[in-house]
């Protein structure tokens, strides 16, 4: 089958991920798959895609004319499309035979509602669309995937214990109550450093946070994170402080890299974590709920050792490309027939 994957993002993130996830899970299963990004994607550098739009604006006459040339040449019975943009884009020109999948990979539905069918993340996600009036018939429920590559690898904390965090750098992300959690940590005698990879707008803000803080030497801003595998060798905990967060695919390869979680009940994290079996939850906007939860994995390595088992164990079991991948070749015959 012929499947457009579509994502007009320039930014690297959680979005992108799936983009090259979907294009690796969609050939496993031989699908033809032309990928279609914007001239400007960072994630160009990851997966050289087949074609490239101008991508100027939403309005951007350019990238959908081409993308109609493409879709009328092409002739592809499936259109996935990641992000708004794509959708837009997609719409533009529809053809009357492709059908068009919109992913939900957050809260915006307006242009989903746009679509043939919507893949949804998560329970909570699907629950989200249905409030807002998309129908039932339309929605598939499909998590995001990971190429599970490691081996599970049992913790041995360093000295100091480096604690690390991962996303862009905007305030839904919750770094600021990361940040406050970990002094708390360092006032409390703990020997420990924070590696946060990442960046964005709220740089400055969070620079003030640590400078306030006078943890100038034991926090580290990494800048954005290229080799994910290097990464998670520097780090002995992982923290996704997000105050939303519709799935967080960074838990995913935190569970590869066999590295207790201590996540927040933000959506996504609160059906991929079950506190006290897979890794722990604090509560939104509480540093001192993620100061009680990284403390329990600091002090206890045995309870870090058993939590990050178990998370791999279900990594396996339910969000491995080769399963994922599956499914998804599956849900696009059955709707195509």
């Amino acid at each position: 089958m012929r499947v457009f994957n579509i994502m007009m993002s320039r930014d690297l993130g959680g979005i992108q991920q799936a983009y090259l996830d979907y294009s690796e899970a969609l050939k496993m299963h031989n699908h033809e798959v032309i990928n279609i990004s914007s001239m400007s994607a960072k994630i160009n550098q990851l997966l050289q895609s087949n074609h490239s739009l101008p991508n100027i604006g939403h309005w951007c006459i350019f990238s959908k004319i081409l993308l109609r040339i493409l879709i009328v040449f092409y002739k592809p019975k499936v259109i996935i499309c990641h992000g708004n943009r794509a959708i837009n884009f997609a719409k533009a020109f529809k053809q009357r035979n492709s059908i068009i999948i919109g992913v939900s990979h957050n809260y915006s539905y307006k242009y989903l509602k746009k679509c043939d069918y919507v893949i949804s993340l998560t329970n909570e996600l699907k629950e989200h669309l249905l409030k807002h009036e998309i129908e039932e018939k339309k929605l598939l429920s499909l998590p995001n995937m990971i190429r599970i590559k490691h081996s599970y690898n049992p913790i041995n904390y360093s000295s100091p214990i480096v604690i690390g965090a991962l996303g862009r750098f905007v305030s839904k992300k919750g770094f600021v109550y990361l940040i406050e959690a970990f002094s708390m940590l360092k006032k409390a005698g703990h020997n420990i450093v924070l590696l946060i990879g990442g960046d964005g707008e709220d740089r400055a803000i969070l620079e003030k946070k640590v400078k306030e803080l006078a943890l100038e030497k034991l926090v580290v801003f990494h800048g954005w994170v290229t080799d994910k595998d290097e990464f998670f060798k520097q780090i002995d905990i992982f923290c996704l402080p997000s105050i939303n967060e519709p799935f967080g695919i960074i838990l995913l390869e935190a569970m590869e890299h066999s590295k207790p979680i201590v996540a927040t009940f933000s959506g996504g994290p609160a059906e991929l974590i079950t506190e006290g079996k897979n890794g722990l939850l604090a509560d939104i906007e509480s540093s001192q709920s993620l100061y009680n939860k990284l403390e329990k994995l600091i002090i206890d390595p045995r309870m870090a050792h058993k939590l990050s088992s178990m998370a791999y164990s279900q990594l396996k079991e339910k969000y491995d490309i080769k399963i994922v991948s599956k499914k998804l070749s599956n849900i696009l015959k059955e709707i195509v027939k």
